[in-house]
């Protein structure tokens, strides 16, 4: 079964499913990937890598042009946590939760 992208339904190509996604500082998540079609970031990972793809210990921003959406399971010691929203692609701080 093809895996679809959360935000935009375009089928993830084996391309973009065997690139890691960069993190900030160069973290390669390997489980965290990045649509091709509309930039969406969505994946698994664990929760302090997390704050390397979503910096959702900021401040959320009001309004962002490059807004894009994520949406990631993150594996801490409380359990698993889905996360989703909009982030600033530049500064991936959050716009909007949800």
């Amino acid at each position: 079964m093809p895996i679809t992208c959360s935000a935009c339904g375009a089928k993830m190509t084996l391309k973009a499913l065997n690139t890691p996604h960069i993190g900030l500082g160069g973290t390669k998540l390997g489980q965290v990937h990045e649509c091709p079609k509309c930039g969406a970031v969505q994946g698994s990972c664990y929760k302090g890598q997390g704050y390397s793809v979503v910096a959702s210990h900021l401040p959320m921003v009001p309004n962002a042009a490059d807004a894009v959406f994520f949406d990631l399971e993150l594996l801490g010691s409380a359990g698993i946590e889905r996360i989703h929203g909009w982030m600033d692609k530049a500064t991936r701080r959050v716009v909007q939760w949800g």
